[in-house]
């Protein structure tokens, strides 16, 4: 608690906003456009992969709040709390996903490019978003480290050791399957299960566009699009109040529209150019 109000103090309520900000940057409307832009534009492949790290990161942050379920700190401390900040919030508090997600993304990108310049963009920003889930009065100190723990472990590995390719039919089903079981006896893990199935499935089949018009169709226009489903999808389950585990099926359709039918709707009509061979 003394480090919240330490940092509080020395920022001052005016950098209100701009922790915001910066906290939106972990955010899952973030990590939407973030990996989109990366899968279209600059690699699929390694965009595929680290999909998949994503929802497994975020499925074993969202276990590991359930069994925790160490109490936020504005609940502790109500006077801790921004209203415009903590009003949706309704989950534990350790490991902080926020600081997880950060760490699982960018320390999986400056690992698999061994950029300089990209190891101190991943470092500032996993350390300001951390930074702002404390100054915001959501996470401990401890929640935000075990945080960025637990997703810089995750990149490690899963960088040095990439989830293999699977061409037999029957284990990919297995493997969906199981992970459609997990959502329904761990509703709270719909959302996980369904990206992670969804890139496990995806085979890109595209080279990203080259040219500034081709990237800014294949992304602008695409972003609008991905945006729709996405809070249309929100809307919808929020006003029929549907069964948590049905978020499965909406991430899973969600990515599958940003990997596979949008990508395939950009070859017909010239957009990027196929890669030669199909895919297993």
């Amino acid at each position: 608690m003394d480090i919240i109000t330490w940092v509080r103090a020395f920022f001052t309520a005016r950098s209100l906003p701009i922790f915001i900000a910066i906290s939106a940057l972990g955010s899952e409307s973030a990590y939407i456009v973030f990996l989109t832009l990366y899968y279209w534009l600059f690699d699929p492949d390694r965009a595929r992969q680290l999909g998949m790290l994503l929802g497994v990161s975020y499925g074993v942050n969202t276990g590991l709040k359930t069994w925790v379920d160490a109490p936020r700190p504005f609940v502790d401390r109500p006077d801790l709390a921004f209203p415009e900040v903590t009003a949706d919030i309704d989950d534990a508090s350790f490991p902080s996903g926020h600081a997880q997600g950060a760490a699982t993304f960018w320390v999986y990108l400056a690992r698999s490019y061994q950029r300089p310049w990209l190891w101190i963009v991943a470092v500032l920003l996993i350390a300001a978003i951390a930074l702002s889930r404390i100054y915001l009065g959501v996470h401990y100190f401890l929640d935000v480290l075990g945080g960025v723990l637990f997703g810089t472990l995750f990149a490690w590995i899963w960088e040095r050791r990439p989830f293999p390719e699977v061409r037999d039919r029957s284990v990919k089903m297995a493997i969906v399957g199981f992970s459609f079981f997990l959502s329904i006896i761990l509703p709270s893990l719909g959302r996980a299960c369904g990206v992670f199935a969804a890139f496990f499935l995806t085979r890109p089949q595209f080279i990203p566009p080259q040219t500034r018009i081709k990237q800014l169709l294949f992304a602008g226009v695409g972003l609008i699009l991905i945006f729709g489903i996405y809070k249309g999808s929100q809307l919808l389950f929020d006003r029929l109040d549907l069964y948590p585990w049905l978020d499965y099926f909406r991430f899973l359709g969600l990515v599958l529209v940003a990997t596979e039918l949008w990508p395939r709707l950009m070859l017909k009509i010239g957009q990027c150019s196929p890669i030669s061979g199909d895919r297993p």
